[in-house]
């Protein structure tokens, strides 16, 4: 409960910082929750919650908030953490799916052979199946 309250504090705080530019609020979050993660980096961290403002401001269809989004990302999180985000968003989505194309796969394969053995994202791509074509739906 505690983790969802500071999570939808962080959300409301980089909203406001998205319209203000005031980022201090941000930061104090950010430094808390990350302080208090066993798994997520400070950078881990906000570059999670800004890729997801970015993609609900896009299914949403404001585009000026999907692109503050995407340049406060670009502008306050490392390269290395935006390459993090997008790689879990990539996972995310292939299990969700469940199966990927063998040339998606491959290429999802050989980004996640750089990380350690037991790391949670490996986990989850152990469930996507590599196929020719979508599997036929149950009927």
């Amino acid at each position: 409960m505690y983790e969802t309250v500071k999570a939808l504090e962080l959300r409301d705080a980089l909203e406001e910082a998205g319209r203000t530019g005031n980022m201090t609020r941000v930061e104090q979050l950010v430094n808390e929750m990350a302080a208090e993660s066993e798994h997520l980096s400070r950078d881990q961290l906000l570059g999670t919650v800004l890729f997801t403002l970015a993609v609900d401001a896009g299914e949403r269809g404001d585009t000026a908030a999907q692109t503050t989004y995407t340049q406060m990302l670009a502008v306050y999180c490392s390269e290395e953490a935006v390459d993090e985000v997008m790689l879990a968003a990539e996972i995310g989505e292939a299990a969700r799916q469940g199966w990927l194309e063998p040339k998606a796969y491959d290429d999802l394969a050989a980004k996640l052979a750089a990380l350690p053995e037991f790391n949670a994202a490996r986990q989850l791509f152990a469930g996507v199946e590599r196929r020719e074509h979508p599997p036929e739906p149950n009927g």
